[in-house]
């Protein structure tokens, strides 16, 4: 049986001259050229890349294709390393857009690390080229009876074109449905990390993908860990360590696969960061502070009971009891012990001055009420 997309070729082919065919034929060829090359070109496709990178906001370039090699299979890659700096989704951007590049961009491994507030970026980048000694198919069959009359030189030039343009379109569709993006893995990166006490300090994917980072408390890692499991990610194995006040967190797994048109949410949120887990508390040693006896019973609106929290922190309590807004200064340190049963607001500030904090009424612009700093 005869394919219907030959059968359609042979129709169209004689309905048309030979010089025609030889130009259509020609187009054809070009444009699978600028998909699949021919032979490598390091230099064009360095610059290929860097015209990306510029393109997306990505700085600290540094691209440096690999030396290509001989190969005699239907395509070879030239192997382009990429190191750069900039915002998680500028990073984003670059392998979105690297996506929807005409060239074929086959991402082979991703690392990811905080560089300030920005992220570096280390990628093994694959642009695959036609070697000149892979072997050509045989023509379609049918289009060597249509060349009748059509001197030998220029048929079998034809002839050539043909197996050239049916091995490369071959070779394209494989390219396309095997070549691997991390649209998904940043993604989902940013999804999974987004309102959780944690931060990545690194991240990779390839054929499996790794997390590392920092987390606040035990409860955080195993949330994470059921957020991922439920998610894109297949998790083979999560490592603790108990680190201070915080958990150092490792995730391995499968990296997740998505096809290059899937409709994929923008990343909003960066979940990497240079800062280490510290105890974020003041040293030990509390003040006790209590209201003076009275025989009178206690007509206030506020039953303060503290035990062993930072005195920056009765003033959060405050604020969450009465609403009033108070700025604190950074040199309010030490811990405190409070115990004013059945106040007011006036009368536990006057307690809190009497334990060393200076309160002061703040300017009448700002929507602050109260100043308060260490006397």
């Amino acid at each position: 049986m005869v394919p219907l997309a030959l059968v359609a070729l042979l129709a169209a082919f004689a309905g048309r001259s030979f010089p025609e065919e030889r130009i259509l034929l020609d187009r054809r060829l070009e444009t699978l050229r600028r998909i699949l090359p021919d032979g490598p070109n390091p230099p064009a496709d360095r610059a290929l890349v860097l015209e990306m990178a510029q393109s997306t906001g990505l700085d600290s370039l540094d691209v440096q294709p690999r030396p290509p090699f001989d190969s005699k299979s239907p395509s070879a890659d030239v192997v382009v390393d990429l190191t750069a700096v900039g915002g998680y989704d500028e990073v984003d951007r670059f392998f979105r857009q690297a996506a929807l590049s005409p060239r074929l961009v086959d991402v082979e491994s991703l690392a990811l690390s905080p560089a300030g507030d920005a992220v570096r970026l280390t990628a093994v980048l694959r642009l695959p080229y036609r070697p000149a000694t892979a072997p050509l198919p045989a023509p379609p069959e049918g289009v060597r009876a249509l060349l009748a009359g059509v001197p030998k030189l220029p048929a079998d030039e034809y002839l050539r074109d043909q197996a050239l343009a049916l091995a490369k379109a071959d070779t394209i569709d494989t390219l396309r449905r095997s070549r691997r993006n991390p649209r998904l893995f940043l993604s989902e990166v940013a999804s999974v990390t987004q309102g959780r006490p944690l931060v990545l300090s690194q991240a990779g994917v390839g054929e499996d993908f790794y997390l590392r980072g920092f987390a606040v408390g035990e409860a955080t890692v195993k949330a994470f860990e059921t957020r991922l499991e439920r998610g894109f990610f297949r998790v083979a194995q999560v490592l603790l360590q108990r680190q201070g006040s915080c958990y150092r967190f490792e995730v391995r797994g499968r990296s997740p696969v998505v096809g290059l048109d899937a409709e994929i949410p923008l990343p909003t949120s960066q979940p990497f960061s240079t800062e280490q887990c510290r105890y974020d508390r003041d040293p030990p040693g509390a003040t006790v502070l209590r209201s003076p006896p009275s025989k009178r019973p206690k007509r206030g609106q506020l039953d303060l009971r503290l035990r062993d929290v930072d005195r920056a922190d009765v003033f959060g309590v405050l604020h969450q009891l009465t609403g009033a807004a108070f700025l604190v200064d950074a040199d309010v340190s030490g811990r405190v012990s409070v115990d004013f049963p059945g106040v007011e607001l006036e009368e536990a500030l006057a307690l809190l001055q009497k334990g060393g904090v200076k309160v002061s009424p703040a300017r009448p612009s700002p929507p602050t009420r109260r100043r308060s700093r260490w006397a």
